[in-house]
């Protein structure tokens, strides 16, 4: 798959038709088809599943002045909401049926009811407090987990020019060392994410067996591999969400070594 960038969106414009929820069967779509094949493109559900609140592609015509720089305020309560707001989607955007498996969430709510004996109010109450804080932990980890660091490529900026789908997919993210050192949070917080990508099949927990090669056979052929710390992601996330201008021609992502 070669010369991925702002043309694919063009290519299949019916990708952009997939509705985005969060249920196991759209997950299916919208993370292991749209954003593995197609990331940080208009192909990348993911990239726009908190839009037009959040909006990491550096266009001035989908963000105003607003989207850029008030969503570093706001940003923590579209975190919270994004359970209930993909839900709301399926219901309103969704030409399919509800399914059974859809009110699974909503046995939790029963089964406290039943098995506490504390009145109906607590009960909502609790669960609310249950999904807006899952909600909120979620967003936190997925939109920080390596693609939306400034620096590296979004839909509308130039691709390095002998770019191929596994350049590509290192060129959209960007590692974070300090949770690669730690196994627990490469669990929990989709650590190793660039070999979690060229190897999207792979159970999480023995990527980094892999990274010695990784790092070597990017040695061998002089590039260099990205990281930074998860905190400087975050902050590198509200700059992008600011950035308005596409880059016209690539600089500094995995540069080659001199």
């Amino acid at each position: 798959m070669q010369k991925l960038g702002t043309s694919i969106s063009r290519k299949y414009p019916s990708l952009r038709d997939i509705p985005k929820r969060t249920q196991y069967r759209e997950w299916r779509i919208s993370h292991a088809l749209s954003h593995h094949l197609y990331t940080n493109s208009l192909h990348d559900l993911e990239i726009s599943v908190a839009e037009p609140f959040l909006c990491w592609i550096p266009n001035p015509k989908v963000k105003n002045t607003i989207q850029r720089y008030v969503s570093w305020i706001y940003g923590p309560v579209i975190y919270a909401l994004l359970y209930f707001s993909e839900f709301v989607k399926k219901l309103v955007l969704s030409k399919n049926h509800l399914a059974l498996d859809d009110l699974i969430p909503f046995t939790v709510p029963m089964v406290m009811y039943l098995a506490t004996g504390e009145n109906l109010t607590t009960v909502i109450n609790t669960w609310l407090y249950i999904i807006l804080s899952g909600s909120f932990v979620f967003a936190l980890i997925g939109f920080n987990a390596s693609h939306h660091h400034s620096a590296v490529v979004h839909e509308g900026d130039a691709i390095r020019p002998n770019s191929d789908w596994g350049i590509y997919q290192m060129d959209t993210a960007m590692d974070r060392d300090d949770i690669n050192r730690s196994h627990f949070f490469t669990l929990t917080v989709f650590g190793q994410h660039i070999l979690h990508h060229m190897f999207p099949t792979l159970d999480h927990g023995i990527l980094d067996k892999l990274q010695p090669e990784f790092i070597q056979t990017l040695k061998d052929f002089e590039y260099d591999f990205r990281e930074c710390s998860w905190f400087e992601h975050i902050i590198e996330q509200h700059k992008q969400l600011a950035r308005i201008k596409p880059r016209t021609e690539f600089k500094g992502q995995l540069k080659k070594t001199k």
